[in-house]
């Protein structure tokens, strides 16, 4: 399989690679801050920061059988209804 091309604006990582590492980062940074501040909301109505990651996972688990698709396929096709 060809490994996609990235956009020059985006960083030099393969995009898989990045998806698989997002969340050993996310963990890591978690574990070093206190709850506190990652529930804290940083103006009035803006997400604190635990919602910013939770939204992360939430997005993999809705997208993450599109990428699959896509990454396994060499004719991805959606399935429809």
């Amino acid at each position: 399989m060809n490994r996609p091309r990235m956009s020059p604006r985006c960083s030099t990582s393969h995009p898989f690679d990045v998806i698989a590492q997002t969340p050993v980062r996310a963990k890591a940074l978690c574990l070093d801050t206190p709850t506190e501040l990652l529930e804290r909301e940083p103006e009035p109505g803006e997400w604190p920061a635990a919602y910013g990651i939770g939204h992360l996972f939430d997005v993999d688990v809705v997208c993450g059988f599109r990428w699959r698709l896509v990454a396994t396929e060499d004719d991805p096709v959606y399935p429809r209804r």
